[in-house]
């Protein structure tokens, strides 16, 4: 499992912004529970992070729910902020 961001919200100016603000928060909380995997790991940057899992099967519930509610949290802020959020899923394979 794979969370790449990259950007700014652009409501205002960047570090004051409360998209960015929301959205940092959804990634360093991800980031956190991908440290707790053995083959988890982050690099989060200003304006550009990639989070990534790859969970033995018993873990895969688990992180799979992690990153569910990051992607619910992405949803939620393309809805309440649509001109200066987008979210987009890309599965691969």
């Amino acid at each position: 499992m794979r969370l790449q961001a990259s950007g700014h919200c652009g409501l205002i100016e960047c570090g004051v912004d409360v998209g960015c603000r929301a959205s940092s928060c959804l990634i360093c909380a991800l980031a956190d529970a991908a440290a707790e995997f053995d083959n988890g790991g982050s690099d989060i940057r200003a304006g550009e992070s990639v989070i990534t899992v790859v969970a033995a099967d018993e873990e895969y519930e688990r992180a799979s729910g992690c990153f569910h509610v990051a992607r619910a949290g992405f949803a939620a802020l393309e809805k309440m902020y649509p001109d200066n959020f987008r979210y987009e899923e890309k599965i691969d394979g």
